[in-house]
């Protein structure tokens, strides 16, 4: 069975040789499918604003500018060929294109098992038993704090301005989204919408212990739907 340990949000160790779900935390990184993963996701957030008119869509052109022979000009059918100048645009951009991509469900939690299993292996996915306490209130400064000496007990170099993190909780308060909307790439996100291109694109992940279960809940019942 696999183990890790669970720090506290201070950067110690609080439990050790904890068991997780090795099917979600050791499984193959196949990194063909890291790549379709993430560059899916990217082309489903596209939106298309560019949209040029063509020879159809130009205004006017429906007469012949002249016939077809005895004039000595190259012959032409209508004025708003893209060949003139006014003329529609041949293979302009257009706001019907679509460029979403679709993964199957086995794909997109084999994508995401992989990435889990990559964090984890490159020391960069931490268990955490809490973001703090109910006592204490969550503020901009506090959280920045802890989340900087959290990252450098965990061996991180450099200054920890522009390190990006992502937190996965089970609390959806605005308080906690309140006190790290103003602290650079850090990102707050439920265990129900983990998706790859999050944890990659962040450097480090920070799941507490509660979501930790909602992910081995999630996972297990699926598997157990399956069989």
């Amino acid at each position: 069975m696999m183990k890790t340990t669970i720090y506290t949000i201070n950067g110690d160790v609080a439990k050790e040789n904890v068991a997780i779900n090795e099917s979600i935390f050791n499984t193959t990184v196949d990194e063909a499918l890291l790549h379709q993963s993430v560059r899916i996701f990217e082309a489903n957030q596209r939106t298309l604003a560019a949209h040029v008119r063509d020879r159809r869509e130009v205004r006017g052109g429906g007469k012949k500018p002249w016939r077809q022979k005895g004039t000595g000009r190259a012959r032409a059918g209508s004025n708003r060929s893209p060949l003139w100048i006014g003329g529609g645009k041949a293979h302009g951009a257009r706001n019907t294109r679509s460029y979403k991509g679709i993964l199957t469900r086995n794909m997109r939690q084999l994508a995401l098992f992989g990435t889990l299993t990559r964090k984890l292996a490159d020391k960069e996915l931490f268990v955490v038993e809490s973001l703090g306490n109910a006592q204490t209130p969550l503020k901009t400064k506090t959280v920045h704090d802890r989340l900087a000496s959290f990252v450098q007990a965990r061996g991180h170099k450099g200054s920890f301005e522009g390190t990006s993190i992502a937190i996965i909780t089970n609390d959806r308060d605005d308080a906690m989204k309140r006190a790290t909307r103003n602290i650079p790439n850090v990102t707050i996100a439920h265990p129900t919408s983990l998706h790859p291109h999050l944890l990659l694109t962040h450097r480090y992940v920070i799941v507490t212990t509660a979501a930790l279960e909602t992910i081995n809940a999630i996972f297990s019942q699926r598997e157990a739907a399956q069989a």
